[in-house]
């Protein structure tokens, strides 16, 4: 079962349940930074971790770095850009929250596909 959680709050289950079986949430991608060629990403609607965290992607490698503590959740990529990567996310921390906060909150209250059908059929 999914849980949200958004700006450190979990949403009531009853909440969730009700979007989840009425709506469809896809997810979105946004592109916060890049420097050094770090090209640095906010997903939404991942299982894996809700915490706000960046991917951070250089090449073919990437990593997820928690906004909040500059750890490394997942992945990885070559020790000098990953030294510059936690760097970048430390001197926008703040921004980098923001960002995550409005990104995620718009992918949860989008509700562009529903499962209900509002059409009827003529007579």
């Amino acid at each position: 079962m999914e849980e949200w959680i958004i700006s450190q709050r979990t949403i009531p289950m009853e909440i969730v349940d009700f979007m989840n079986e009425t709506f469809e949430i896809l997810e979105i991608r946004g592109l916060v930074g890049e420097t050094n060629g770090i090209k640095f990403i906010v997903h939404t609607n991942e299982g894996k971790h809700h915490n706000p965290h960046v991917h951070a992607k250089y090449g073919e490698y990437e990593v997820s770095i928690d906004i909040l503590t500059g750890d490394i959740l997942v992945g990885n990529i070559p020790k000098k850009n990953c030294k510059i990567a936690v760097e970048w996310v430390f001197n926008h921390k703040d921004k980098l929250l923001t960002d995550w906060k409005n990104i995620v909150i718009s992918d949860k209250s989008s509700l562009t596909k529903s499962s209900l059908d509002f059409s009827k059929s003529e007579t």
